[in-house]
C-alpha cells in the first residue's frame, strides 16, 4: 500500500520501518469517481454523455465540471488529457467541490497534468480536509510525515491521521496505529496501536494484520 492512488493505484515500496511513505502516494485514494450526470444516450453513450456534461460544465455547473475533469482523466467519451482534466478540477475546486479539491491536490502532489507543486497540493488537501473529507485528511497527514510542502511534523501528522481514522478510513487507522506503536508524534502505546491495527485489519489492511501478529 502507499501512506497508501487516480482511481486506486498503489505502489508498494514500503519497508517495515517506513510503511507510511508508500501509503502517501496512493491515488486512491485518488481520483474519486464522479457522481453520475443524467443524460439521454444515443448511439455512442460515452460521447453523448461527454457532450452534455461539457454543456453543463461551461454554464458553471460544479458537478458537471467535476465529472468532466474525471472524463478527461480517464478518456471517457473524449481523448484522455490530464492537463485539461486539471483545468476542470480547478474550476470545480474553486467552487468548493471537496472531491475536486482532493483530486487536484493529488495531481499537484504527483505532477500529473500540472507542474509538481507540493505546497499547492498541501493547500488543496487542507481545503478538502477542513470540509471533513477523510482521504484528504489522510494525505495531508502523510505530507506532514514526509515534510513535503510543509515542515515535517509527526505530531501534526498524527492529528490528521486521527481525524481520518475517526471516519473509519483503514489506511489512516493503520498509519495512526503505526505512530502509536513506534511513539512517533505521540507517546508510545501498544494498546492503542493494537486497537487501531485491529480496526484496519478488519477492513482487510494487510499491513495492520502483520503488526497484529507482532503484538
Amino acid at each position: 500500500m502507499k501512506f497508501k492512488k487516480l482511481g486506486v493505484i498503489i505502489t508498494l515500496l514500503c519497508t517495515t520501518s517506513l510503511l507510511w511513505v508508500g501509503c502517501t502516494k496512493e491515488k486512491d485514494i485518488s481520483l474519486e469517481k464522479p457522481d453520475p450526470v443524467q443524460v439521454t444516450y444515443t448511439e455512442d453513450p460515452n460521447q453523448e454523455k461527454f457532450s452534455q456534461t461539457m454543456i453543463l460544465a461551461e454554464k458553471g455547473d460544479v458537478e458537471a465540471q467535476y465529472n468532466l475533469a474525471w472524463m478527461y482523466s480517464n478518456g471517457e467519451g473524449v481523448e484522455k488529457n490530464e492537463t485539461i482534466s486539471a483545468e476542470w478540477f480547478q474550476k470545480a475546486a474553486s467552487q468548493g467541490h471537496v472531491k475536486a479539491q482532493y483530486n487536484l491536490g493529488v495531481m499537484y502532489r504527483d505532477g500529473e497534468g500540472v507542474q509538481l507543486d507540493h505546497m499547492q497540493a498541501v493547500a488543496l488537501f487542507e481545503q478538502a480536509s477542513n470540509q471533513g473529507y477523510a482521504p484528504a485528511q489522510y494525505n495531508l497527514g502523510s505530507m506532514y510525515i514526509e515534510g513535503k510542502g510543509v515542515t515535517q511534523n509527526d505530531a501534526t501528522a498524527v492529528e490528521w491521521f486521527q481525524k481520518a481514522a475517526n471516519q473509519d478510513l483503514a489506511t489512516a487507522q493503520y498509519n495512526l496505529g503505526y505512530m502509536y506503536y513506534h511513539g512517533r508524534g505521540v507517546s508510545q502505546d501498544t494498546n492503542i496501536a493494537k486497537e487501531l491495527f485491529q480496526k484496519a485489519a478488519e477492513q482487510g489492511n494487510t499491513d495492520a494484520q502483520h503488526y497484529l501478529s507482532l503484538i
